[in-house]
């Protein structure tokens, strides 16, 4: 388990300041746990026949065990967290983008088959709403998906920088 760089200690403070605490609870506890090994074909073969209840007598396991974790140390740690966090965050803009296509979809077959026509006016938003305060609402809709991913270039560009000025902190 790595110790975090205290580098990354304003870069999670800020993601949780932004509401993004989901964010950097992954983000910490990616780095903690360290590059997860790759098995061997071999192990994966084996794995694979055994899920399936085939005899896998032939293929034995590695002589060398289980592979382990690789920590994440010093500026890798900085790159990891960078890399992670644009990464993430476009894959779960384009979950978004295809869970609010497919509730537009039912939306609008619903419609459709109530007025006989089809409403291709049709878009849905997504509510989020705090449980304990009435305040704290939330709305996504699918324009603003594209909006956020259309911003992904900039965010590209803005860790990039970070990275650079967390970079040359430690040399400083």
């Amino acid at each position: 388990m790595a110790i975090l760089d205290s580098r990354l200690t304003p870069f999670i403070q800020m993601l949780a300041d932004e509401g993004l605490d989901w964010l950097a609870f992954e983000l910490i506890d990616g780095i903690s746990r360290g590059r997860e090994p790759v098995e061997s074909s071999k192990a994966l073969i084996a794995a694979r026949g055994r899920a399936r209840g085939v005899e896998t007598e032939n293929i034995s396991p590695d002589p060398e065990g289980a592979p382990e974790t690789e920590a994440i140390l010093g500026d890798e740690q900085l790159e990891w967290a960078a890399h992670y966090v644009e990464e993430r965050l476009k894959e779960s803009l384009a979950e978004m983008q295809v869970a609010l296509g497919n509730l537009d979809d039912i939306a609008s077959a619903a419609g459709s088959r109530e007025q006989d026509t089809a409403s291709p006016d049709v878009h849905s938003i997504i509510v989020l709403q705090g449980s304990d305060d009435v305040d704290d609402v939330h709305k996504v809709s699918l324009p603003d998906v594209e909006s956020a991913q259309a911003n992904l270039p900039k965010l590209k560009q803005v860790l990039e920088t970070w990275l650079e000025s967390a970079r040359s902190a430690d040399t400083q």
